[in-house]
């Protein structure tokens, strides 16, 4: 699910952006206007280079492990609290995994 939710900012052409250039959203780690994005042309890969694929894979099991704290976002996947596989079995089982790779 959060490789689907990846949303980079992107310059899509000279003068063309896929963001509000003039209100950019605030870094929740940083508390300031996001400053920087994607250049024509740059990919992930290109830019983190041979970081990339373990940024990616942390990246990845961070978001799904936030969203899966979150009754809201496990409902959409049809868990619920009178699913065979509860949203608790889902948190746990993320716990779990956290715990596993450390």
């Amino acid at each position: 699910m959060s490789f689907v939710l990846d949303v980079s900012f992107r310059i899509l052409t000279p003068g063309k952006v896929n963001f509000d250039h003039n209100n950019p959203l605030i870094s929740p780690v940083t508390g300031k206007s996001v400053r920087t994005w994607y250049k024509p042309g740059e990919t992930w890969n290109g830019v983190f280079g041979k970081l990339a694929p373990a940024m990616e894979e942390c990246r990845a099991f961070l978001i799904a492990s936030y969203l899966a704290c979150h009754n809201d976002v496990l409902s959409w996947c049809g868990y619920d609290r009178n699913s065979s596989i509860s949203q608790d079995d889902c948190e746990c089982s993320n716990i779990m995994a956290l715990y596993r790779f450390n």
